[in-house]
């Protein structure tokens, strides 16, 4: 994304599992130079249920940031 500008990302989180979540709190760890890191509060999720949640990101440096998909809590 151009320097500047804002991007919307995009999160699902899906219940794989027979029995519904308890109370789960998500943390998107982005970089510090995209804006804070957020966070959402889920009641519950149902068995194979799913939940989306989005958010905005915004730099105002140019540069090449890392994403590390994988170790998003």
């Amino acid at each position: 994304m151009p320097a500047g500008s804002e991007a919307r990302v995009h999160l699902r989180m899906d219940n794989v599992s027979r029995l519904p979540t308890g109370l789960l709190m998500l943390q998107d760890r982005v970089p510090y130079v995209l804006g804070p890191r957020p966070r959402f509060v889920l009641d519950r999720v149902e068995a194979g249920g799913r939940r989306e949640v989005s958010y905005r990101v915004r730099s105002d440096l140019r540069g090449r940031y890392p994403w590390d998909r994988s170790s998003s809590a």
